[in-house]
């Protein structure tokens, strides 16, 4: 279990493709951590924003100040899978 305590106890997480938009899911998701009972720290990871629902955005994970236990990534298929129409 002890490689899997990240996953379920994370201290710090890092949602990838957090969005300013309001009514966009990778805003939906990070509003939701923030307004949880979560204790650690969320980062929002967005390379075109300056900052998320009044958080410091990072343009990617390499540039997150901490060590992240645990990424939630909320991108278009399109860019992982560029070629893939379906």
């Amino acid at each position: 279990m002890t490689s899997l305590h990240h996953f379920f106890h994370p201290k710090v997480v890092a949602v990838v493709g957090a969005s300013r938009g309001a009514d966009r899911l990778g805003h939906v998701i990070f509003r939701h951590i923030l307004n949880s009972d979560f204790r650690g720290t969320v980062y929002p990871v967005n390379p075109s924003a300056q900052s998320v629902a009044a958080v410091r955005a990072y343009p990617s994970l390499r540039d997150v100040p901490e060590q992240v236990d645990l990424a939630v990534i909320v991108v278009p298929r399109a860019r992982f899978c560029p070629s893939r129409t379906t």
